[in-house]
């Protein structure tokens, strides 16, 4: 969750099920690669979180690699928005920026930029600045997502302070110029787009409550509905990934990208 949106939600009770779906997809996507990637998670680490927002996805990250170093790093991160449990996770700390943290790591493993870029207004100057940092080389791995399509470009985003939504191709073509060679990438989240879509319409016909919560703060559903919600979005991410090994590309309301600074053969899929 954006720190934008925590502000704007006040008490977290229930996690959006998209948070939760992203998260689980996240690790599915790193599992999937990680027999290219000689053992990389079985040993002691560092994975950055860049972008963290509240810290949701770094503290989850932490808890279930608990031999890594996890950093979760946001320019807008102040230890009052954090969470009273964070100082019990003993490989978990956040930061303001990579600076804070360059001359205390050899190495950053995986690197993740979750729903980042598209709040920045330079994001080309931005993922350069940050792919020619000293911790980062051939041996890290780069986890992008976006939202996607900018057909789709809304009032959320606005509210959220995006600048863009980003196609397939801008990703890919925004990462090769920053140095990223691609391993994988693809879109998720293809039945969220027909919601999308509605949302849309209902804010051209100006019956949209403007006291609609920002974003995902907006969630105000049980344990039950959340968990059935968080299931059919994970589902569709599976069914969008045996279609892609087809070479069926669906649609999604976002889009991912995983790859190593450029070093070497190309590698697609």
């Amino acid at each position: 969750m954006d720190i934008i949106e925590q502000n704007a939600a006040g008490q977290i009770i229930n996690r959006h099920p998209w948070e939760l779906a992203r998260l689980d997809i996240v690790m599915n996507l790193i599992n999937l690669i990680k027999p290219g990637l000689n053992g990389r998670f079985s040993e002691e680490g560092v994975i950055l979180d860049i972008g963290c927002g509240d810290g949701f996805v770094a503290r989850e990250v932490a808890l279930r690699f608990p031999s890594y170093r996890v950093i979760g790093i946001d320019t807008k991160y102040d230890k009052k928005n954090g969470c009273k449990d964070d100082q019990k996770i003993p490989n978990l700390e956040f930061h303001k920026s990579v600076k804070q943290i360059d001359s205390t790591i050899k190495q950053a493993d995986l690197v993740m930029m979750l729903d980042v870029l598209e709040h920045i207004e330079d994001d080309e100057s931005f993922l350069g600045d940050i792919m020619s940092g000293n911790i980062f080389n051939a041996d890290t791995l780069f986890f992008l997502t976006v939202p996607a399509h900018q057909a789709l470009f809304s009032r959320h985003d606005t509210q959220l302070c995006h600048y863009r939504r980003y196609s397939l191709d801008e990703l890919k073509n925004l990462s090769g110029k920053a140095g990223i060679s691609i391993i994988s990438a693809g879109n998720f989240f293809f039945l969220p787009i027909l919601q999308r879509i509605f949302e849309i319409f209902i804010d051209k016909t100006n019956l949209a409550s403007n006291t609609k919560k920002i974003g995902v703060a907006g969630w105000e559903h049980g344990l039950f509905f959340t968990s059935i919600v968080k299931k059919i979005l994970i589902s569709d991410f599976k069914f969008s990934e045996r279609l892609k090994k087809s070479k069926i590309l669906l649609p999604g309301l976002s889009c991912y990208l995983i790859g190593k600074k450029q070093n070497g053969q190309k590698q697609e899929s």
